[in-house]
């Protein structure tokens, strides 16, 4: 699984590289492009394995403690990086940031899973996680349009992310994402199980 993880690494590397020649921005096909995220996929794969096959690896509540302090390091890197760049060092940042978040959050994921606590708000994260697809379906179009159409709160990039993020857009992407599986996906799944039958 590791060797496959590698391997799509180097694919996409070549395919941000080739990209630029191209006049394509790096972060969009990292972004957009099925190709170029199935590192993440095979990142999952090996975190669904890894909860198989020793369910207490990360059982230690700090596991918990120190994703969030990685996700939060990568957050404040990522709000302060030149994504314009256009240097072999920028491309594989470029490249890897995506890789390197989706194995964060998988490691978040198994410490969250393994530890033996209970965790705040715990319903609503289950939730969350029932609507997880509706998420991710709907968030890039909605932050999108509110980064297009409304201007920045207080004119500062990282306050302004944070704010923005918790205020206005995190907020309205549950709403949305919630109202999407409630009447369009549950609907659906309903419907495959009286297909099957």
């Amino acid at each position: 699984m590791l060797g496959l993880i590698f391997v799509l690494s180097i694919l996409r590397f070549l395919m941000i590289e080739q990209g630029k020649f191209a006049g394509v921005f790096a972060y969009d096909i990292s972004y957009y492009s099925a190709q170029a995220r199935i590192d993440q996929f095979a990142a999952g794969m090996l975190a669904y394995r890894i909860q198989a096959k020793n369910g207490t690896l990360f059982s230690n509540p700090i596991h918990i403690v120190f994703s969030v302090a990685l996700l939060t390091a990568l957050f404040f890197f990522s709000s302060s990086y030149n994504w314009a760049d256009d240097s072999m060092l920028a491309g594989a940042v470029k490249t890897y940031y995506l890789s390197i978040e989706g194995a964060l959050c998988a490691y978040l994921m198994l410490a969250v899973l393994q530890a033996n606590i209970r965790i705040p708000f715990e319903r609503f994260l289950s939730r969350l996680g029932v609507a997880s697809y509706s998420v991710y379906l709907w968030h890039q179009a909605i932050v999108a349009t509110y980064l297009k159409e409304f201007p920045r709160i207080f004119g500062n990039g990282v306050i302004d992310a944070i704010a923005e993020i918790a205020l206005v857009l995190f907020p309205v992407v549950m709403l949305v994402s919630y109202a999407s599986f409630k009447w369009l996906e549950e609907p659906m799944l309903e419907f495959r199980k009286n297909y099957r039958s």
